[in-house]
């Protein structure tokens, strides 16, 4: 999931420097983000089944993890494509949340596999 997070961020930010309409631009971020969101919402979900016992906080800090630059992005798209709501300013979260993330993530995992 860390590393769909940072391709997110690559990719979305390689869109916005296409030369094109708002609208389509806002189209291709959403089919870019849904996706990632829908997966990283049913894996956060399927962890928390499999492991009831972790704490709750736990489950929390790997949802907003993720979340940081899925929903950001995902009000980018339906911003653009709706020609209100800010637009290309929701990508700066998208990126600078999304990156905090990923690097969150990392942590925690390297932190685990020493463990």
């Amino acid at each position: 999931l860390t590393l769909a997070i940072l391709v997110l961020i690559v990719v979305s930010s390689a869109l916005a420097l296409v030369p094109q309409s708002s609208r389509l631009l806002g189209w291709e971020l959403l089919v870019l983000v849904v996706p990632v969101l829908v997966v990283t919402t049913w894996s956060q979900i399927a962890h928390r089944r499999e492991k009831p016992d972790d704490p709750l906080f736990w489950h929390l800090a790997r949802s907003a993890a993720t979340a940081a630059a899925t929903v950001p992005g995902s009000i980018a798209g339906l911003s653009l494509i709706l020609h209100s709501g800010g637009g290309l300013y929701w990508l700066v979260p998208t990126a600078l949340l999304g990156i905090s993330g990923a690097v969150y993530s990392a942590w925690i995992l390297l932190v685990k596999i020493v463990d």
